[in-house]
């Protein structure tokens, strides 16, 4: 699905995840984040060894890609302030295998604003700029801001959602909402 219809769901994941602050977040569900992460921590070296995107690369051969995106992201934002067609286009190959198709000033001006918002910590608004643009939705424009900086940010599209969907409160609502996937089914 792609177009204003995936805008819509993906403005509704993003108006789900951004109700609270981070520190809100983690303060009113401290208990149930615990809960998950005694659960899991055991099995999260287990699930690194056997990272592999795209599928059938080898895990340091990926990892390696994803280190060369991070670098020319970081590059390109500190020399002109927004990200190239090209290097656009590259998350967008690496995640999904095809190219955005989104004109080359569109790029320019959604990332320019886009991590305009992630600077002052809107990482909300920061999504809500690349979701704007013709078939983005919020696993590509995650891509592309995760990609940004690794080490404090994460890829939300509906295979981490889905890993992540017992993470649950004590009503047993999902914390983390799953948005619309190719071949998971969204919350949203």
């Amino acid at each position: 699905m792609h177009g204003p219809q995936l805008g819509r769901r993906s403005e509704l994941s993003l108006l789900c995840m951004a109700g609270e602050a981070e520190s809100d977040f983690l303060n009113t569900h401290q208990e149930a984040l615990t809960s998950f992460w005694n659960r899991v921590e055991s099995h999260v070296t287990e699930w690194k060894s056997q990272y592999e995107w795209p599928r059938g690369v080898p895990r340091e051969t990926a990892l390696e890609k994803r280190r060369e995106l991070e670098r020319t992201i970081q590059r390109e934002l500190e020399m002109q302030g927004f990200i190239s067609e090209a290097t656009f286009e590259s998350v967008m190959q690496w995640g999904f295998g095809t190219n955005s198709g989104c004109p080359k000033q569109a790029i320019h001006r959604a990332t320019s604003l886009s991590f305009r918002h992630l600077k002052q910590g809107q990482i909300a608004e920061a999504a809500r700029e690349l979701v704007k643009l013709s078939k983005i939705g919020i696993s590509r424009a995650a891509k592309v801001l995760a990609l940004s900086d690794q080490n404090q940010l994460g890829i939300y599209d509906s295979r981490s959602a889905h890993g992540l969907s017992d993470l649950v409160d004590s009503a047993g609502h999902r914390l983390i909402l799953i948005p619309p996937g190719r071949r998971i089914v969204s919350d949203t």
